[in-house]
């Protein structure tokens, strides 16, 4: 079999199968002959038990390597203790300007969770749907608002993940508010001017236009999400 990249686009090239059929002395080999003929390559495993260190004769970690003798040739041995871990911290820091000690208690009890190690995302939208599975009083909705309003979230998986939760209707009446400046008949969520003010307490910009949101919810300030 013969691989050579057909474009200048990253691409990708995956080795599988069970233990012992030589995925780490073919992927290697691989990198090694992308690498000497100047194609910036990336080795990376994410095996529990790595041996990329082993095969090349130097400490490989968490952290991507260049490998000492090989032009363009980097890898990484991705812990998935460390990796997770780096996620949970990654999903839970946005939100602890907009959430309650409490809340933020119960977010970090849900990521800790071993599903958290077999997924490779959980989405902002999911984190305002769990925002409200919480509570749907209107403390609670306004962090929603607040959330919606620091991060990018797809409207599209917003209002999937309402509806496989059951809050087709909540989740509506946040993106309605938001796109109308707060013109929603709905006593769990705070008038416009209130929410303004919520806004400048938690140093949020609201710099939008009047239903501006034809498949997102923008953001203007993002947290890495």
């Amino acid at each position: 079999m013969t691989f050579e990249p057909s474009s200048d686009d990253t691409e990708f090239v995956f080795f599988t199968g069970k233990g012992g059929v030589g995925k780490s002395t073919v992927s290697c080999a691989t990198a090694t002959w992308l690498a000497d003929n100047d194609y910036e390559t990336l080795l990376v495993t994410t095996d529990p038990a790595p041996n990329l260190s082993d095969i090349f004769g130097q400490s490989i970690d968490h952290e991507v390597t260049a490998i000492d003798g090989i032009e363009n040739l980097s890898a990484i041995e991705i812990d998935p203790d460390t990796a997770a871990e780096e996620y949970r911290q990654e999903t839970i820091e946005p939100m602890r300007e907009l959430l309650g000690e409490e809340e933020i208690q119960t977010v970090e009890e849900q990521l800790n969770s071993p599903c958290v190690e077999e997924i490779d995302v959980v989405s902002p939208a999911e984190l305002c749907c769990h925002t409200l599975l919480i509570d749907d009083g209107s403390r609670h909705r306004s962090y929603c608002l607040l959330l919606l309003s620091h991060i990018e979230v797809d409207e599209a998986d917003l209002r999937e993940q309402a509806a496989k939760y059951g809050l087709e209707d909540e989740i509506d009446a946040l993106l309605r508010y938001l796109k109308t400046h707060g013109e929603v008949d709905d006593d769990r969520l705070p008038e416009w001017d209130e929410f303004q003010e919520l806004a400048a307490d938690y140093e949020v910009r609201l710099s939008w236009a009047r239903s501006s949101f034809p498949n997102r919810v923008v953001c203007l300030r993002q947290f890495g999400l």
